[in-house]
């Protein structure tokens, strides 16, 4: 018997081993798709950083609903922005008490807002400013099954209502129901998505649903819908005020430009007034829909730049509805304070009342 080396074991597993070698294929494949998404990512952030950057020559506009930026559009359209020297951006969000509270942190500089929204935010008067009313619209609407044998708001006694979840819905649908002698407490609400309420309404899984624009149009035009419906408006001749908004330093810093956007604005109303037909064209488009939604719109919408009376009141009305609804805002704030008249004034003294 010989003897035993155990060099020649170590040297046998060694050659049964497989030799690996790297795969520089797929490593290549890894590098390119990281440089991709790096790619990606930067774009990303680029593009954010240009669309949410203030651009110190322009005027950043804040906006939540389409259909109160009209004379915006119009103006932005004609070149009435440019003619009278100043430039714009816009910026839209989904929210209006986060649209307010971008204005108060400089991200934009004027918004568009509605009254209800307005008194729902704690401010005492002296940071925010109403500029001008730009809009007074019949906006908010019970969409209703006469199968069901609904024909006005008394007949929803004991029928299931959808709504969606809002401030604004507490409201007008506290008011409608009020303007009509019907108690809250005696209709079963459902709550849905503002989305959801057309789909809802044309399976008849309710008797009604209460809304506002767009999303009553939706309602009446539900693509399958059976269901036999009437709009039946809750606001009884009180509108809708759409509020064009600035800071205090804003305006004492951007005061000619702020004039001038006005200016614009008013040019826009003049426009519509004598050019509703081509107004309504070029916002069919502007806004991506159906022409007989902008001709609703047109028909229940007033688009004016002023301050007056009836608008003044409505917002106190609504300020002294969120001040019970809610104790962060103080019920001693002069609605009166909010109001800046100077531009308007300066412009033409009877678009503001005072």
């Amino acid at each position: 018997m010989g003897d035993f080396d155990i060099s020649q074991i170590k040297n046998e597993n060694e050659q049964s081993l497989p030799k690996t070698s790297r795969n520089y294929s797929s490593i290549l494949k890894k590098f390119l798709i990281f440089l991709t998404f790096l790619g990606i990512l930067l774009s990303a952030i680029l593009i954010y950083s240009y669309k949410y950057r203030n651009r110190p020559d322009d005027i950043t506009i804040g906006y939540s609903d389409k259909e109160g930026i009209a004379l915006v559009n119009i103006s932005d359209h004609l070149g009435y922005f440019t003619d009278n020297g100043i430039k714009i951006q816009y910026r839209n969000y989904d929210d209006e008490i986060d649209l307010i509270q971008a204005l108060s942190e400089s991200k934009i500089d004027v918004a568009f807002v509605e009254d209800i929204s307005l008194t729902m935010v704690d401010f005492d008067g002296s940071a925010i400013k109403i500029i001008s009313s730009v809009l007074e619209a019949e906006k908010y609407f019970f969409v209703v099954d006469t199968k069901k044998g609904i024909f006005d708001v008394s007949s929803l006694n004991g029928q299931d209502l959808g709504v969606s979840d809002s401030y604004k819905t507490d409201y007008w649908l506290e008011n409608g129901l009020s303007n009509s002698g019907v108690n809250k407490g005696d209709i079963n609400l459902k709550t849905y998505k503002p989305g959801k309420l057309a789909e809802e309404l044309a399976n008849a899984e309710v008797a009604g649903v209460f809304t506002w624009q767009p999303y009553v149009y939706e309602s009446k035009t539900f693509e399958g819908s059976e269901v036999q419906q009437i709009v039946l408006p809750v606001q009884k001749e009180e509108g809708v005020y759409t509020y064009l908004i600035s800071s205090q330093n804003y305006i004492n810093s951007n005061y000619s430009d702020l004039k001038k956007l006005l200016m614009s604005l008013i040019s826009s109303e003049g426009y519509i007034e004598q050019n509703s037909d081509v107004s309504i064209e070029f916002l069919t488009g502007e806004w991506a829909t159906d022409k007989n939604y902008v001709s609703d719109i047109f028909g229940t919408y007033n688009y004016k730049v002023n301050i007056t009376r009836e608008s003044k009141d409505s917002l106190e009305k609504r300020y002294e509805w969120s001040s019970r609804k809610s104790s962060t805002n103080n019920e001693q704030s002069n609605i009166e304070s909010l109001y800046y008249y100077n531009l308007l004034r300066e412009i033409d003294p009877k678009r503001a009342e005072f």
